[in-house]
C-alpha cells in the first residue's frame, strides 16, 4: 500500500456568502521549487457549496483539514482535494484516529496524503473556483467534500521551505483594520503574508504564538519575521493570475503582497 507524499498539501477552496456579498474562499498551501506551477481542472458544480462561517463574518479562526488521494489508473499526477470546511472543524480526536489505508480504499485512491489541521488567519477570500465534484464522503469518521483538482506534475518531492511555488489562480486575500498580521521578508525585499497557519508541525502553535513566531523559525540568512496590526484593510491579490505562496519551517503559509 503506498502513500502519497507531498511536502505540504496544495490546495484548499470553500465557498460561501458570509463575508461579504459574493465572497468565495480559496486556499493553497504548499512547499516547492521557485518554477513551480499548480493548474486547475474542470469546474464542476454537482452538489451545493459549503456553508459561510459560523459567525457570518470572517474566516478568521476558521479550522480545517484535507485529504489528497490520486489515481494511478487515470492521472497520477491529478490529485483530487477533499476538504472539512463547512461540514465540521476537523475535531482531533476523529482526525488522528483516521485510517488512511481504509481512506485509500474507500476512496479507491492509489496514494493519499494529509493537510492539517490548519487555521485561516485571514478575514476573506474572493473570487474563487470549485474544481472538484462537491461531493460529501464520510472519509474513516470525518466528513470531507471533493473541493478541488490539483495538477502535481511539477511539484518536487524534494521541495523546501521558504522556496516560492506559483500558482495559476485569481483570489484577493482581505485582512480588515485592527487584524495583526504576519509577515516573512525575503533578501530581496519581496513580503509574504501569512494565510493560514499550521498544526502539522507543532500541535500546540496557536493564533497567539504568531507574534513571536521569528524566536521559533529556522530563517534563512537575509530572511526575516514581523507582525503588524492593520490601521485599515488590507489585501494581498495574485499578480496577472499567479499567486506565489511560501511556506516557513512549521508549515505556515503565506502569499506574496505586491510592491508599492
Amino acid at each position: 500500500m503506498r502513500h502519497l507524499v507531498v511536502p505540504v498539501v496544495l490546495m484548499a477552496v470553500w465557498v460561501g456568502s458570509g463575508c461579504s456579498s459574493d465572497a468565495v474562499s480559496q486556499h493553497t498551501d504548499t512547499t516547492a521549487t521557485s518554477s513551480s506551477t499548480v493548474s486547475l481542472g474542470p469546474s464542476t458544480t454537482t452538489a451545493p457549496p459549503p456553508s459561510p462561517p459560523a459567525d457570518g463574518s470572517t474566516l478568521f479562526g476558521v479550522r480545517y483539514c484535507e485529504i489528497l488521494t490520486t489515481n494511478d489508473g487515470e492521472d497520477s499526477e491529478i490529485a483530487e482535494v477533499w476538504n472539512t470546511m463547512g461540514l465540521n472543524d476537523c475535531p482531533q480526536g476523529a482526525w488522528d484516529a483516521i485510517d488512511l489505508g481504509a481512506v485509500q480504499t474507500h476512496l479507491g485512491a492509489d496514494e493519499v496524503a494529509t493537510n492539517g489541521p490548519r487555521y485561516w488567519v485571514l478575514d476573506s477570500i474572493a473570487p474563487g473556483a470549485m474544481t472538484g465534484s462537491l461531493e460529501v464522503r464520510d472519509l474513516d469518521g470525518v466528513e470531507m467534500r471533493s473541493i478541488a483538482l490539483v495538477d502535481l506534475a511539477d511539484i518536487e518531492a524534494d521541495a523546501t521551505s521558504y522556496v516560492e511555488l506559483s500558482v495559476q489562480r485569481e483570489t484577493e486575500f482581505t485582512f480588515l483594520a485592527g487584524r495583526e498580521i504576519y509577515e516573512l521578508t525575503a533578501p530581496d525585499g519581496s513580503t509574504y503574508v501569512m494565510q493560514s497557519y499550521s498544526l502539522e508541525i507543532d500541535p500546540d502553535q496557536t493564533v497567539d504564538d504568531l507574534s513571536s513566531l521569528r524566536n521559533r523559525l529556522d530563517l534563512p540568512d537575509g530572511w526575516t519575521f514581523t507582525s503588524r496590526v492593520l490601521s485599515e484593510d488590507f489585501k494581498v491579490e495574485d499578480q496577472n493570475g499567479i499567486a506565489t505562496v511560501v511556506t516557513d519551517n512549521l508549515r505556515n503559509t503565506y502569499q506574496l503582497a505586491a510592491h508599492d
